[in-house]
């Protein structure tokens, strides 16, 4: 695993909008970052701030998958790695890190002020099924890039309505039991990433073979696919 990861950090250098990706990883990270300090304070509740720190994660992912366009990576021994062990070890790592840097953000935004613990937890439980989504449809989403897109808006439209269907998310009862809630769901967040990588790394099995999606990747790429 750690050979895995120094493999994935190291190729990263090399991967195709390398600047580009960092940028926008960034932006995501500002963007949720606002988003959840926002709806900690009281001014509106917006879901969105977790789904973007999220994004903010998988970035290094993208600049992996661009690596697969090279045909000196498709015919070196590491291809196999490369669409599945190294992908899916950096995505669990950087969402995990991802994960904990917002958790300790809302941590301290409820020790601030407590009565908004439940509004804390129903970020961190929405954030955790983000992260879970996003993990089992990265493999997919390289492989299958149309079909995964239309599979996955019909299953995000489904989550958000059945999300909607609660009149209030923040008086469920289990959100309400003081900070042992948060503690509670915040280390429920942690196994349940790991298990979203081990599925992760299931599906990139079972896809492997399956050629890299051309609309996976930007424009400059597609032509060596």
């Amino acid at each position: 695993m750690i050979n895995d990861i120094k493999l994935g950090i190291k190729i990263m250098r090399y991967g195709h909008g390398l600047v580009l990706n960092i940028i926008l990883g960034v932006w995501f990270l500002v963007i949720g970052i606002a988003v959840i300090i926002l709806s900690m304070s009281g001014r509106y509740i917006n879901w969105s701030g977790g789904c973007f720190a999220i994004a903010a994660a998988l970035m290094p992912i993208q600049i992996i998958f661009s690596l697969n366009a090279s045909n000196m990576v498709l015919s070196s021994p590491v291809r196999k790695k490369m669409q599945t062990v190294v992908p899916t070890t950096i995505t669990c790592i950087s969402t995990l890190v991802m994960y904990i840097v917002v958790d300790l953000l809302l941590l301290i935004m409820i020790c601030i002020n407590p009565d908004r613990i439940p509004v804390a937890c129903s970020l961190v439980t929405l954030q955790i099924v983000f992260a879970v989504f996003f993990m089992i449809y990265i493999p997919i989403c390289y492989k299958y890039m149309v079909a995964a897109i239309i599979i996955g808006i019909i299953i995000w439209v489904c989550v958000i309505n059945s999300i909607m269907l609660i009149p209030d998310i923040n008086t469920l009862s289990f959100f309400n039991k003081g900070i042992s809630s948060f503690l509670m769901i915040s280390a429920l967040g942690l196994p349940s990433i790991v298990v979203g990588g081990f599925l992760q790394y299931l599906l990139s099995l079972l896809f492997y073979k399956a050629p890299v999606s051309k609309y996976s990747q930007n424009i400059y790429l597609r032509k060596e696919l």
